[in-house]
């Protein structure tokens, strides 16, 4: 039942303040004012996430495995890092070559945008976004709905699911990255690893877009 409970909860709260944040896109024309609120929004959207997550605290059959040691779950993280970095860039050279889908993330290249005049807004990016995502994609799309339906199955919807919700058109791309860090969940037992690795490899994508 707690296990139930943490499903409901965490998705009703992250789909109610993506469509407040839609709302404050739709009626507030002014970016110099949009982007501060769209922040303090995000902060609020993973402290409510987090006291939920804590609040219904229900290890599901991923989490109940066997945890590895430190140095292992260090190098499950890095790896993960740099493969989610090699997926995406060959992931977008494949979609360009073979789909004509364009070289780039429209998604990665907005949020640069964004960054390069509202610097606040990495603390987003780098720290809300992996927080959030995989807290919703990894823990409770994967992990929790494994409880109840086929984990094979949970991987590849929750993935799916991950890619969607992006909405640049590189679905696929998007796919295999949340392949993998869903791979980092179900081999470390704890959702702290796949948020890490997330949180790494956005850092690097931005450090060197900014180069």
């Amino acid at each position: 039942m707690t296990l139930q409970k943490n499903i409901l909860a965490l998705l009703t709260t992250y789909l109610g303040f993506n469509l407040l944040e839609l709302l404050c896109g739709q009626f507030i024309a002014n970016n110099d004012f949009l982007y501060p609120i769209l922040t303090i929004l995000n902060l609020c959207l993973i402290i409510v996430l987090l006291s939920l997550n804590h609040h219904y605290q229900a290890s599901n059959k991923i989490e109940q495995g066997v945890k590895i040691n430190k140095l292992r779950l260090s190098l499950l993280i890095l790896g993960t890092s740099i493969g989610l970095f090699i997926v995406q860039t060959f992931g977008l050279y494949f979609e360009n070559i073979f789909l004509h889908q364009p070289a780039f993330s429209q998604n990665t290249n907005l949020l640069i945008a964004i960054t390069q005049k509202y610097p606040y807004y990495l603390i987003v990016i780098v720290i809300c976004a992996p927080i959030c995502e995989e807290l919703i994609f990894r823990k409770v799309l994967y992990g929790n709905l494994s409880d109840y339906f086929n984990i094979g199955l949970c991987l590849v919807a929750s993935s799916m699911l991950f890619s969607v919700a992006h909405g640049d058109g590189h679905y696929l791309t998007y796919w295999l990255i949340g392949m993998l860090l869903a791979l980092c969940y179900r081999y470390s037992h704890t959702i702290l690893a796949p948020i890490l690795a997330h949180l790494i490899m956005n850092a690097i994508v931005l450090w060197l877009n900014f180069q």
